[in-house]
């Protein structure tokens, strides 16, 4: 009798330590592609990444009503002895980047401050608690583990209920949002340090930027430097509305 109910706890155990798994680390250098859709499934920003923490360097371009047109954001911290910059560009008018107005912000060198350019863990899920794995589920018709997790909205204090996905044993991003409100999906995904040449504006842009000036602080700007930042937009945008 005690045989068989130490050898029933063994297989509780073991099924219980089964369901356990932790959310991989997944590399801050790498490309992607992300669609956010709403609750109702339209489709509120497409963006593009190109991503180099080790190199501190990025670019993000998007388009969709959460941005209200098009956008573009390259950062160049990787430019020492000289001078790093970051530009800011967009407008309402997505399909014709030549309309946009651009900001154009020096990082300079000697007084460079830690929020400017400290690339972190992008992927990281910054302030997540209660983090619980649900096992594998079908996203897009790809097998991802999915992880779910609690965390305070910042805009409003109020615990939302978040959730986060890679493809099944793979340290590849497949979707991440909030339950019930919206949803992240990550395509393309290539976990490694980009060209360089990945970085310059997208081609034919016909934007017009004016010269640098260290007089414009990147702090009062809306900056994506980390899946929780973008996150941040979402949830605010999400109160907005």
């Amino acid at each position: 009798m005690w045989f068989k109910l130490v050898v029933a706890f063994a297989w509780l155990a073991y099924g219980i330590g089964a369901m356990e798994k932790d959310i991989p680390a997944i590399s801050s250098d790498f490309e992607c592609y992300l669609e956010e859709e709403d609750s109702t499934g339209e489709v509120i920003l497409l963006q593009s990444l190109v991503w180099s923490a080790s190199q501190r360097r990025s670019r993000m371009s998007a388009e969709g009503s959460l941005v209200k047109g098009g956008l573009q954001q390259i950062k160049r911290c990787d430019l020492l002895p000289a001078d790093g910059w970051f530009t800011n560009e967009g407008g309402p008018n997505a399909k014709d980047p030549s309309t946009w107005t651009c900001t154009n912000t020096t990082i300079q060198k000697t007084s460079e401050l830690p929020a400017n350019c400290a690339y972190g863990e992008f992927w990281a899920l910054t302030g997540a608690f209660d983090v619980r794995y649900d096992g594998v589920q079908s996203i897009r018709s790809k097998k991802c583990d999915m992880w779910s997790y609690k965390a305070v909205n910042p805009n409003d204090n109020s615990v939302m209920d978040m959730f986060f996905a890679t493809l099944k044993d793979q340290a590849v991003p497949c979707a991440t949002g909030r339950h019930g409100v919206y949803t992240i999906f990550v395509d393309n995904f290539r976990g490694q340090d980009p060209s360089i040449q990945d970085f310059d504006p997208i081609a034919g842009t016909g934007i017009t930027c004016p010269a640098a000036s260290p007089a414009r602080a990147i702090q009062n700007m809306v900056e994506v430097m980390s899946l929780g930042s973008l996150h941040g937009l979402l949830h605010k945008a999400t109160i907005l509305t």
